[in-house]
């Protein structure tokens, strides 16, 4: 199915996980599902354990890469001030 993702509304091919009612594109569908097991892997990994901060800066570095593709998206979708969307596009751009 064809359609506007529901995370980040970019019009493309568009997937379920399973339980989930969303729809999104092929990149949040990863991001979602990886951030849906580290959250759940971080719940039963013990706070001072060395693989719990493995697992929390690899949650960080996702929900980045998450937050940004959706900061970029809201550019693109609203009436937001285009030079505040180009510097967001150059900061990611950056950073990935």
């Amino acid at each position: 199915m064809v359609g506007p993702c529901d995370a980040c509304g970019r019009l493309t091919e568009l997937f379920q996980l399973p339980g989930r009612k969303d729809s999104n594109c092929p990149e949040c569908n990863t991001d979602i599902a990886t951030l849906v097991l580290l959250y759940g892997g971080l719940t039963i990994a013990q706070r001072g354990a060395e693989s719990a901060a493995e697992l929390e800066a690899t949650l960080v570095l996702v929900l980045h890469r998450f937050l940004g593709r959706l900061e970029v998206a809201s550019c693109r979708n609203s009436s937001a001030r285009v030079w505040g969307c180009l510097a967001v596009s150059r900061k990611l751009d950056l950073v990935n």
